[in-house]
């Protein structure tokens, strides 16, 4: 019963602090929880994980810059999102087959990081900033029991697909066919 309780709904953008530098970062309700005594408790995340569902089509780049920029040209859905480097690094980075954009800045073979080498992403609102270096090397190390007291992993499989691209990659190397439904 709280003031603008009505306008808090699931998928609803909310704009809050969530480090010490106090600047406003659109987040995403995801999760509502009303337990019997009436305390609600909404989970949001921040507006970036929305690249998981932006799939992207096959391209091909030749440098770090380049594989960035192209990307909201070749989404096959919405990608409000914009995307920056400061890395000069060029190699032959390639996408054969439709993947998710979040995958294709990291974490998978053949991602961003994985063909141009490491570096650190800021997720600025709808910003998605690559830098060679972010923050500075102080020497402080973090270690259970002097500096880390507790620690908990949390799995969250609230992730759901809203779209299915079809496409089918043959075994002799031959392009990439995408079916029009």
């Amino acid at each position: 019963d709280g003031r603008n309780y009505d306008k808090i709904t699931l998928e609803r953008i909310i704009a809050v602090t969530h480090d010490d530098t106090q600047t406003l970062q659109p987040f995403v309700i995801y999760k509502k929880s009303v337990p019997i005594n009436g305390q609600v408790t909404f989970n949001a995340h921040h507006i970036s994980y929305r690249l998981a569902n932006v799939v992207l089509e096959p391209y091909t780049a030749g440098s770090c810059a380049e594989a960035l920029s192209l990307m909201p040209a070749h989404s096959i859905n919405d990608n409000p999102f914009s995307f920056y480097t400061d890395k000069q690094t060029t190699a032959n980075f390639r996408l054969a087959v439709p993947r998710r954009c979040k995958e294709i800045l990291g974490g998978v073979e053949g991602s961003i990081l994985d063909t141009f080498g490491t570096g650190e992403y800021e997720f600025d609102g709808f910003d998605v900033n690559l830098w060679q270096n972010r923050g500075s090397v102080t020497g402080v190390e973090i270690r259970y029991g002097k500096n880390l007291s507790d620690i908990t992993d949390e799995t969250d499989a609230s992730g759901v697909f809203d779209a299915v691209i079809p496409f089918y990659k043959p075994y002799d190397g031959s392009a990439v066919i995408m079916l029009p439904e």
